[in-house]
C-alpha cells in the first residue's frame, strides 16, 4: 500500500532531525518529493525557503530541507507527513476521522506528484529540542497554519495533476487568421495501374503483383 493511503491512519507527530533549537520560522514549500527504494530507503523529501526567522544561523532566504525516511521509521515518517500537512491546513493532527483521513491523504498523494502542487504554500513552523533514549539530541517540529497575512488560505491540490501549457506554444492568431491547410495526402504511386482480380500490373517490370 501507498503511504499516502496509510497517512490519514497516522498518530500525528512533528519529530524530526533536520532544523535545530528551539526557534519560529515562516517558510514557503519550493517542493516536495517522493524518493523510491534506494540505498536509504524509501523518503518524502520537503524542501523549504525560511521567510522569517528567530534563528540567526537560519535567516530569511536560507533554503532548508527536512525529510523522512518511511523505509527506516514507517511509523514516526507517517506521523510526521500527516503533521506536515494537517499543519498547513489547520487540519486537528490527532483526529482519524473520516473526513480528515481524506482530506489527508489526497493532499499527501498528490503533494510528490509532477506538478508540485503546494510549491508557492506557507507555513508556520516552530522547532524545540528534546533528547533521545540514548541521550542524543532530537528535534521536533511543529506545523501550524501561516497567518503572518491576514486572510491567507492555502490551496488544496486539484483532484489530478495539471499542468501549464508550454510557454512556446503557438497562441490563436490575430483575429481572422486562418491556420494553413493540412498538405494533401502524398500521390498512390500505383494510380493508373492495370487491376485485374486482385492483381496489379507493374509498367516498370511488365509483372503481376498482388494488389494490396
Amino acid at each position: 500500500m501507498a503511504f499516502w493511503d496509510q497517512t490519514g491512519d497516522a498518530d500525528g507527530s512533528g519529530r524530526g532531525n533536520y532544523f535545530s533549537g528551539d526557534y519560529d520560522y515562516d517558510v514557503e514549500i519550493v517542493a516536495v518529493k517522493h524518493k523510491g527504494a534506494g540505498y536509504r530507503g524509501e523518503s518524502v523529501i520537503v524542501n523549504v525557503t525560511v521567510l522569517t526567522s528567530n534563528n540567526d544561523e537560519c535567516p530569511a532566504g536560507m533554503q532548508k530541507s527536512v525529510a523522512w525516511n518511511l523505509s527506516k521509521q514507517p511509523v514516526l515518517s507517517l506521523g510526521n507527513i500527516k503533521a506536515f500537512v494537517c499543519g498547513i491546513y489547520g487540519l486537528p493532527a490527532g483526529s482519524k476521522g473520516e473526513e480528515v483521513k481524506a482530506k489527508v491523504n489526497h493532499v499527501a498523494k498528490r503533494m510528490v506528484e509532477a506538478d508540485n502542487p503546494l510549491a508557492g504554500v506557507r507555513v508556520h513552523l516552530s522547532t524545540w529540542m528534546s533528547k533521545t533514549q540514548k541521550g542524543g539530541d532530537y528535534t521536533n517540529h511543529d506545523w501550524t497554519p501561516y497567518v503572518a497575512e491576514p486572510g491567507y488560505a492555502p490551496p488544496m491540490p486539484s483532484a489530478a495533476a495539471s499542468f501549464a501549457a508550454p510557454t512556446n506554444a503557438p497562441g490563436p492568431g490575430p483575429a481572422g487568421y486562418a491556420p494553413p491547410p493540412p498538405p494533401p495526402p502524398a500521390a498512390n504511386p500505383t494510380a493508373g495501374w492495370r487491376r485485374e482480380n486482385g492483381y496489379r500490373l507493374n509498367p516498370h517490370t511488365n509483372a503481376w503483383e498482388l494488389d494490396r
